[in-house]
């Protein structure tokens, strides 16, 4: 800094318009806002990007072993310079360290100013627009609406393809595979995530298969909660073995929730007990809604709604004040399911509501979907005997989808409604669709339930020789719920 810009300096300092931000850097702060704005808008136009580009050049040469944490301020300085290709390399950069950081949401500004000056650049290189994308979408996940984060999706895929870069075509699949997974679209994530497998037995990487496992897993719980339990201890295994604590304790309370359903409770609870323990060292805010909304899930099907309630809500604060929307979702669903469980009704209605409020705004379908059926059942067992129509609708959906989640609560209410009308016959067609699909997938907990309806159903028609066979086959499968845990 030469003498007379730091006499200048000086003397405005003593006037009172500025003040030292420290004693030992050069850097000063406008004591007003509105003395700021009147002296940068007397300044020309080529003035104002001169002094920008000279502030960034001065930052690079005084600062040169602190570019990463300067990042935000060169990218600004750059972008109001008109420099769009160093615009675009400190907005990545400073993407990037927020990232590392799990600040999304200041992520997500940065890397949308990235891909603001890579539109203005004169020949940007691919490479430039894929990291760019992709960090978009890496800092949207859980944070936009789910077709944003395809679309980006796409536009990177494509560029991986071209370049056959395959690293990235499979960072860019497993993303992709994850926002399907969270949409509810569970064979389009599959079909996404085997690519990813492929990829990684040709690169002999193993660590590229650490999230498509646990992905995998999450695509095929809703309808196959038994054929989910070996993705999830693969990603166990892999994190474990490259020490990633985040995806280790995510996929033991996931786990927890597929052994809940298919009947193995002891366990279950022996899993959510790994994840728990795991939670404190959780670095990511969105992996720790996530340990404790899973374990909520496993609980509901345990049949401890307490409990369950006691994880939905803690996952529910806890994504809230991350800004999850993804978990935000889903925990308000959990919180809806166990509250109905435990009878509260108005409570019921109220987190099924902002399930699906939450949901249209995340295009979460799937979620959507079952919190209407949530919803109606709230009100069926509040009285109101116009939910049928719901119920019937989102029962058709989960079928098409093959989704087995909340079908032996709505197929209960069904039944009821179909009983009412004097209607047994269709009752009981739904309820033996159920106990075949229940049966099909090992949902032990589901099964037993489903078939202690059918035996109530049965009574009423004096069919006592099938009552009995259904509650003596019932109580076959609750006394495997007792089984002691096999986990090490």
């Amino acid at each position: 800094m030469n003498l007379d810009f730091r006499r200048a300096l000086d003397n405005v300092e003593r006037a009172e318009l500025i003040r030292r931000l420290a004693e030992f850097e050069p850097a000063y702060l406008f004591k007003h806002a509105l003395v700021q704005e009147t002296v940068y808008r007397a300044l020309l136009k080529n003035e104002r990007k001169r002094l920008h580009l000279s502030v960034a050049a001065n930052l690079e040469q005084v600062f040169p072993d602190q570019l990463d944490e300067n990042a935000a301020r060169l990218a600004e300085h750059f972008w109001l310079a008109e420099d769009w290709e160093r615009a675009a390399e400190y907005s990545q950069r400073a993407g990037t360290n927020a990232l590392r950081h799990f600040a999304s949401l200041e992520a997500l500004d940065h890397f949308e100013r990235a891909l603001g000056a890579i539109e203005k650049m004169s020949a940007p290189t691919p490479l430039q627009r894929y990291e760019a994308l992709m960090g978009w979408a890496e800092a949207a996940a859980k944070y936009r609406p789910y077709a944003a984060q395809l679309e980006h999706l796409a536009r990177a895929e494509k560029i991986a393809r071209e370049l056959d870069d395959k690293p990235r075509l499979a960072r860019t699949l497993y993303s992709i595979g994850a926002a399907h997974t969270a949409q509810g679209h569970g064979m389009r994530a599959e079909t996404a995530l085997a690519e990813c497998f492929t990829l990684a037995d040709e690169l002999g990487d193993e660590r590229l298969t650490i999230i498509p496992a646990y992905f995998m897993g999450m695509a095929t719980l809703p309808h196959n909660p038994r054929g989910a339990i070996p993705f999830f201890e693969r990603a166990i295994e892999l994190a474990q073995r490259y020490e990633n604590q985040d995806m280790e304790a995510v996929s033991w309370s996931a786990k927890a929730w597929a052994l809940a359903q298919v009947g193995e409770f002891a366990d279950a609870r022996a899993a959510i007990a790994r994840g728990q323990a795991l939670s404190a060292r959780v670095k990511s805010p969105m992996v720790a809604s996530d340990v404790d909304l899973f374990a909520g899930w496993a609980f509901l099907e345990m049949g401890d709604a307490e409990q369950g309630l006691h994880f939905g809500q803690s996952g529910l604060e806890k994504a809230a004040a991350a800004g999850n929307i993804d978990c935000v979702c889903g925990a308000h669903l959990c919180v809806g399911f166990n509250q109905l469980s435990a009878q509260r009704l108005p409570q019921a209605q109220t987190a099924f509501q902002e399930a699906i409020r939450e949901s249209e705004y995340s295009g979460a379908d799937v979620i959507q979907d079952i919190g209407r059926a949530g919803l109606a059942l709230a009100q069926f067992y509040s009285g109101r005997s116009d939910s049928n129509a719901v119920l019937e609708q989102s029962y058709a959906q989960m079928q098409a989808l093959d989704i087995a989640m909340s079908r032996v609560h709505i197929a209960q209410a069904l039944s009821a409604i179909y009983l009412q009308r004097g209607d047994a016959t269709r009752a009981e067609k739904l309820l033996t669709d159920a106990r075949e699909l229940f049966q099909r997938n090992q949902m032990l907990p589901s099964l037993a339930l489903t078939l202690e309806t059918l035996a109530q159903l049965y009574d009423r028609q004096g069919r006592m020789g099938e009552a009995q066979a259904a509650r003596t086959e019932a109580t076959h499968w609750e006394k495997l719920f007792a089984r002691e845990p096999e986990l090490q």
